[in-house]
């Protein structure tokens, strides 16, 4: 075999993980990456062992966040549901386990967008430079990428792995989104930045309609583990028809 074709066979693939519904997607996740998964989650627990007191602020607003999704966002405990199954889990746990994993989430990134004239072909380009650390970038692996769909929904790129940091880069319609970590000062309950991006991914083709599922929210700051500080994403937006635009928001402000 000649050195192009030994090149070739070592291409890596996009994984492509698909459910009949997001209660099916859980499931699938867990039969495919449970075993990662499970050790991860055993990390956690012991690092909340060890810090009981920054344990109890990260997962302190559970029970109200537990009945929000509930509420306005049915697709997401579903799935929650499936993945705690998957997993020989209660949905509690797995709800504490969540936050732990988003709580991973540091001030960092550079993102950058620009559109025509800027471009020579008129269309949107978006940058994103992940300026996370050097273990997180070893955990992610060097092809940090899948393919997240569920039945009835917009396709779309995840960066990141199916149960850590699941963050939509780019859906089958053209909407793309490139993220930064930003510290906060207001609280309050509502959707965590994975979960707004997941929303607007699986069901907007424009910047603008991206814009409305931000809008609505209502949006929480996620509690950093590392950081210790209230954090969410600055995050730039474009669409197949070359928008081009950045949200910036809080619990109680959203600017575009």
């Amino acid at each position: 075999m000649d050195a192009k074709g030994s090149q070739s066979n070592h291409k890596p693939s996009i994984q492509r993980l698909y459910g009949k519904n997001h209660f099916d997607l859980g499931r699938r996740i867990a039969a495919s990456h449970g075993g990662s998964m499970k050790c991860e989650i055993k990390v956690l627990s012991q690092w909340a062992r060890v810090n009981p007191k920054k344990y109890k602020w990260i997962t302190k607003g559970l029970p109200v966040h537990s009945r929000t999704i509930s509420t306005i966002y049915p697709n997401r405990i579903r799935e929650l549901d499936g993945l705690a199954r998957g997993l020989s889990m209660g949905l509690d746990d797995m709800l504490a386990a969540r936050a732990l994993i988003d709580s991973c989430i540091v001030p960092c990134c550079t993102t950058f967008g620009a559109v025509s004239p800027a471009t020579r072909d008129g269309d949107a380009i978006l940058s994103w430079n992940f300026d996370a650390p050097f273990s997180l970038k070893m955990f992610f692996g060097r092809y940090p990428l899948f393919v997240r769909e569920v039945e009835g929904t917009i396709p779309y790129l995840c960066l990141g792995r199916p149960w850590f940091w699941s963050i939509g880069i780019l859906n089958a319609e053209g909407l793309g989104c490139v993220v930064n970590g930003v510290g906060v000062t207001d609280d309050g309950d509502g959707f965590t930045p994975f979960e707004l991006n997941t929303r607007a991914m699986e069901t907007c083709a424009t910047v603008e309609e991206a814009a409305q599922v931000l809008k609505q929210g209502p949006r929480q700051a996620t509690r950093g583990m590392s950081a210790n500080m209230l954090l969410n994403w600055n995050t730039i937006w474009s669409d197949r028809n070359s928008n081009l635009s950045l949200f910036e928001y809080s619990h109680n402000h959203f600017h575009q």
